[in-house]
């Protein structure tokens, strides 16, 4: 069973100002358009691109899962524009078709995730809380044991778990133009960073006007 704590009133974070690009190598749309591509060539791809400054075993476990994950989003209801797979960023970040995105960008793909999490949540695998932030960690030895967190009333709630995944979202919106979501104001990692968390290449921000 899974807890999930949203800061913000509602799920979705930064896919509701996204603009939902999603790239995926051998995927059937590929094939049914004729065009030929693997995992292995879109990770090749992605270290020529970056001189191999990114961690290839979590890009290798990103490509390799694309198709899938994809092929999950289509069964949720995710609707691809007409005539894609495209070249993601007119060809700067493909060297062959493989982006798609929906009509309504990242709502698109937050449309499809939902389908999805409602099943889980109606099959108690999942329950919600929204309007829920972190507001510490409790430690136990070398591990964190706990977290506390306050809702929008101010009420304290100490949560135990056996694992816990921290989806901060960044902190984009600490800028005044972003199209990160509200809720990415960095709170959360810094108090990873706190615990000791390694912060990596935390200069770089996109931001759209």
């Amino acid at each position: 069973e899974v807890l999930l704590l949203e800061a913000t009133s509602r799920l979705g974070g930064t896919l509701h100002v996204a603009a939902g690009h999603l790239a995926a190598a051998g995927t059937e749309a590929q094939r049914l358009a004729g065009i030929q591509d693997a995992p292995e060539a879109h990770l090749a791809e992605v270290l020529a691109r970056t001189g191999g400054q990114v961690d290839r075993a979590l890009v290798g476990a990103a490509v390799t899962e694309a198709p899938r994950t994809l092929e999950w989003l289509l069964a949720g209801g995710f609707d691809p524009l007409p005539g894609h797979p495209v070249l993601g960023g007119g060809g700067k970040h493909d060297d062959v078709p493989r982006t798609v995105w929906g009509a309504e960008a990242g709502r698109s793909v937050l449309a499809a995730l939902l389908v999805h999490f409602e099943v889980a949540r109606r099959t108690g695998r999942i329950e919600v809380r929204l309007e829920t932030r972190l507001a510490s960690f409790v430690r136990s030895g070398q591990r964190i044991a706990a977290i506390n967190c306050k809702d929008t009333s101010g009420r304290a709630v100490s949560l135990t778990c056996e694992e816990i995944v921290l989806c901060s979202g960044g902190y984009g919106n600490v800028f005044f133009l972003s199209t990160n979501a509200m809720g990415s104001n960095g709170s959360a990692a810094w108090r990873a960073h706190k615990q000791g968390a390694f912060m990596a290449n935390p200069c770089y921000t996109q931001i759209h006007p």
